[in-house]
């Protein structure tokens, strides 16, 4: 039994390039003249266990149903064969969480013409949920299932269910990261507990590659349960709240791929904060409304490595040691609908070096603050 749950975790044997077929080939830049994806079970000869067992669990494995993969191809028939796209296309294929293994085979073809191959083999996807938390304050559990590749279509669904420190909670989580089989995705996330509940829904268009042309997400969120103030671990006063959010973006690539990515936006946040007493109630916070309208900008380089033994066992992880800039700047106040004037501040710089295979450091720091009055508050710094 042992064996067979490193199996299904583990990813199986992997070359140490990333498309090590492909890398002769990529100065000439031949025609892509075919794509062939070929689709592997979770379990193969090369997990070497008795083909009785490896056939029995395949069989129980839901099948990703043909052209889920396909679908997320960064490249296709007819374009030239580019290396940082096919690089792309296999972060794209790990970061789906549906495959165990992804790989990418080029067979060269008469005429300046190439076949690309590639392989995916499925992972086992419904996995159960358990965590246990025993700490000063008391006992909390969550018990439940995970599906991320619901029916072979590439969906994740999950039910929870816990009780939190005495306080009972049931949850649920959907994303669909391929709406009607478009490049849009949708979340939405509900939990619902004896004083309240909590939803939240999002529809967004990512930056899938280094090469997507641009970006916009939509975000609402509403929570509503009973809430207490503390002082030196002591309850001094309780209320109910309700927390309401919104949040739209777009943003396009200035410019776009490698080696190094720029990306500009708008983001505009809105948020409420609203009280009611209950019996429990000595001090009722105030009502609160906050909204900004701000620009944002990413410098994004481009330098991934490939390590291994970081997670999932031998599974290769694509770690980015490049410089990562993040900015935004923000202004808020009544005529976005806030209480509060002033300026919001955010800053955001990561970067690693790699000393050899197995060996690379990677560090970030932030900032952020408000200008309000003429004054800074609200001032935060980190680094890690």
């Amino acid at each position: 039994m042992v064996r067979l749950l490193l199996a299904l975790l583990a990813a199986a044997p992997a070359a140490a390039q990333e498309v090590p077929t492909c890398e002769p080939l990529f100065a000439a830049r031949p025609v892509i003249a075919e794509v062939e994806v070929v689709h592997r079970p979770p379990l193969g000869p090369e997990d070497r266990l008795p083909p009785g067992l490896t056939g029995a669990v395949n069989r129980l494995h839901r099948a990703t149903r043909p052209g889920i993969v396909e679908r997320e191809l960064l490249f296709h028939a007819g374009e030239r064969l580019d290396r940082e796209r096919l690089r792309d296309t296999l972060r794209h294929l790990r970061s789906l969480g549906i495959l165990r293994r992804e790989r990418i085979r080029c067979q060269p073809l008469p005429g300046d013409r190439v076949r690309v191959v590639v392989e995916a083999q499925d992972a086992w996807t419904l996995l159960p949920v358990f965590d246990l938390q025993v700490v000063d304050a008391g006992t909390a559990w969550t018990a439940g299932v995970r599906e991320t590749n619901l029916a072979g279509r590439g969906k994740q669904l999950s039910l929870t269910y816990g009780n939190r420190f005495g306080d009972p909670e049931a949850a649920l989580h959907y994303l669909d990261p391929r709406l009607a089989g478009s490049w849009w995705r949708a979340a939405a996330d509900a939990v619902a507990r004896p004083d309240g509940a909590s939803l939240a829904a999002a529809l967004s268009h990512p930056y899938y590659g280094l090469e997507t042309p641009w970006t916009a997400a939509l975000a609402v969120a509403r929570r509503t349960g009973e809430e207490a103030r503390i002082e030196e671990g002591v309850v001094v006063s309780g209320y109910r709240a309700t927390r309401e959010s919104l949040r739209l973006e777009w943003g396009r690539a200035l410019v776009a791929g490698a080696p190094v990515v720029h990306r500009a936006g708008i983001v505009f946040r809105a948020g409420s904060r609203r009280f009611q007493p209950t019996p429990s109630t000595t001090t009722l916070p105030r009502d609160r409304s906050d909204a900004s309208l701000g620009l944002a900008y990413r410098r994004l380089g481009v330098g991934f490595v490939t390590e291994r033994q970081i997670d999932h066992f031998d599974r290769p992880e694509y770690v980015n040691l490049a410089n990562d800039l993040a900015l935004e700047l923000a202004a808020e106040g009544p005529p976005l609908g806030g209480d509060r004037g002033g300026l919001v501040l955010a800053l955001r710089d990561a970067a690693g070096h790699r000393f050899r295979p197995g060996a690379f450091v990677r560090a970030a720091a932030s900032l952020s603050g408000r200008l309000e009055s003429g004054r800074v508050v609200d001032l935060e710094a980190g680094a890690g």
